[in-house]
């Protein structure tokens, strides 16, 4: 055989190293002079679908843009450039191809499909979410239109719309990343058993999706499933034991379950590895306050960077020695958040000021706009401590729109020790119906309204 024969494929491959080497440009590709007859147009063309076929993008970029300075408008070279410049991550340059060919054809499915992509990369979700309607018109329910829609929804936090898309493409064919992300939006959606339900199917597949290890571990904390969520943590950690979401978690779980010396070794093991983290420190702080290591909290306390934390637990520092005084003078400096308020009524409570900790309650009820168990337990306490005689409208209130085993519940809690370290967050809610937020809001909280039998 002849060496003209095989000159062609010999001038692509010499162009596909030149082009590495020299690092054009797709609008510099686009201006190079040709150097193809016309009636070689057609192998080079089959050359570009070769190359293509191996994965060769670098070369097509060269030899597509050979093929377009010839004949600026086809759609093949169009496509094969747009698809190159795309999979080398170049994608402000597949810009000009693919709306090349849309100019061409704006029904042309491939390279709405290309658009779509190109600006899902570029985290232009809106734009993708325009094409991609086109899309679903032109080819109503592809597997790969549903799950780009999905990723454009799930990225713009619009979980309750990804939900449906998700589903769609589930119903097609089984797709993991689909059921991850669908894991992640049930718990987004504090759905936390549905995502927990989710989440356990992909690990069957693919046991160390951090993604959905994350979601399985959050979720088995937010249920209060405590102990399998040690185990889960522990799951997590054997891929990477520094894993600080996992020692946090571990941790977590351990102090729910009162297993304080066994959460301070996994708070201390996060410490090595994060030694300045002050959320790690506001922890250790917490744990060493129940095991009463009053002094070596107050020490972990100085170490605190974090301005907020380091006042908000030397606060309760101060109240686990009794300096209630201390405690309420450095509250008071601090943001009046939900939190600070339920340790300054702990605090004013103690130092029996019953008034003070009542209007510190009942700001965290009128402000949460739920009612947490220990905050009704406290205000309970308060009514008990008191001695009062005349029923309190609060708690008339309150108890005219509990159902019975929810009473039966906050009266469970209202023996126990409700006064504690934890975030005032994280304590468990009672639903209530509007129209007792209804009649807080027309009477709002304070001294005249709640506050007369003081």
């Amino acid at each position: 055989m002849r060496i003209g024969h095989w000159f062609p494929v010999i001038l692509i491959l010499m162009s596909s190293v030149m082009a590495q080497g020299s690092g054009l440009r797709c609008e510099e590709l686009f201006r190079q002079p040709s150097t193809a007859a016309p009636e070689n147009l057609d192998s080079l063309l089959s050359s570009l679908g070769h190359l293509d076929a191996n994965d060769d993008f670098a070369g097509m970029v060269v030899l597509a843009g050979r093929v377009l300075a010839v004949e600026p408008n086809n759609a093949f070279a169009l496509r094969k450039m747009a698809k190159a410049l795309l999979r080398l991550g170049r994608l402000a340059e597949a810009d000009q191809p693919s709306k090349a060919l849309l100019a061409l054809d704006p029904n042309d499915i491939r390279a709405l499909h290309m658009r779509a992509q190109i600006l899902l990369k570029q985290y232009s979700f809106e734009q993708a979410l325009s094409v991609l309607n086109r899309l679903m018109i032109l080819q109503p329910n592809h597997p790969s239109t549903l799950g780009m829609i999905s990723h454009a929804l799930f990225k713009m936090k619009r979980f309750a719309e990804a939900l449906p898309m998700l589903e769609l493409r589930l119903a097609l064919s089984d797709h993991v990343p689909s059921l991850s992300m669908k894991a992640q939006a049930f718990f987004h959606l504090q759905r936390y058993a549905e995502a927990l339900r989710v989440a356990v199917e992909v690990l069957k597949v693919e046991p160390y999706n951090s993604a959905v290890l994350t979601v399985q571990l959050s979720s088995l904390v937010k249920l209060r499933r405590f102990e399998q969520a040690i185990v889960a943590a522990d799951n997590m950690m054997k891929a990477d034991p520094t894993l600080s979401l996992a020692l946090s978690l571990k941790a977590q779980s351990l102090i729910r379950l009162e297993r304080f010396t066994e959460a301070l070794q996994v708070i201390e093991t996060r410490l090595q590895f994060e030694p300045s983290n002050s959320h790690a420190l506001a922890m250790q702080v917490n744990v060493l306050l129940k095991l009463q290591r009053f002094n070596e909290a107050a020490s972990i306390v100085g170490r605190i960077e974090n301005g907020f934390f380091k006042a908000y637990y030397s606060a309760q520092v101060f109240i686990a020695k009794k300096q209630y005084a201390k405690a309420i003078e450095l509250l008071k400096t601090l943001d009046s958040g939900l939190n600070v308020k339920w340790l300054l009524a702990q605090a004013y409570f103690l130092a029996g000021d019953m008034k003070s900790s009542r209007q510190n309650l009942l700001f965290i009820v009128q402000k949460s706009k739920t009612l947490q168990l220990r905050v009704v337990a406290a205000l309970i306490k308060i009514h008990m401590f008191g001695e009062q005689t005349a029923s309190d409208p609060f708690l008339m209130g309150l108890t005219e729109q509990l159902s019975r085993k929810a009473l039966n519940k906050v009266l469970a809690y209202e023996e126990a020790l409700f006064w504690d370290y934890e975030p005032v967050s994280q304590s468990h809610d009672i639903s209530i119906s509007n129209s007792f937020w209804d009649g807080l809001n027309a009477k709002p909280v304070n001294s005249q309204t709640f506050n007369s039998t003081y």
